[in-house]
C-alpha cells in the first residue's frame, strides 16, 4: 500500500466524521509497524496534526462526496 501523509490525514478526517456521527466523537487509533520508519513518522505526524484540528488538507480541493458529510455512511443504521 502506498498511502501518502495527505492520504492518512484524509482517512483521519473521514474516521473523525464517522466517530462524531456515530460515537459522540470517540475513536481509537492504533499504530502498526512498517519498513519505512521516516514515512511512518511523517504519517503519524499527519494523523496527529489532523486530530489537533490543524488540518493540512483543504476540503475544497476534494472531489464531490469528499466535501460532504458522507451521507452513505451517516444514513445507515448500525445494529449489534
Amino acid at each position: 500500500m502506498q498511502v501518502t501523509e495527505k492520504g492518512f490525514a484524509r482517512m483521519t478526517q473521514v474516521m473523525a466524521d464517522i466517530a462524531r456521527a456515530t460515537a459522540g466523537g470517540k475513536m481509537v487509533i492504533t499504530l502498526e509497524g512498517g519498513y519505512d520508519i521516516a514515512g511512518q513518522r511523517r504519517s503519524v505526524k499527519s494523523v496527529l496534526t489532523e486530530l489537533s484540528h490543524a488540518s493540512p488538507i483543504d476540503k475544497s480541493d476534494l472531489p464531490g462526496e469528499g466535501r460532504g458529510r458522507f451521507p452513505t455512511v451517516l444514513n445507515r443504521s448500525f445494529s449489534s
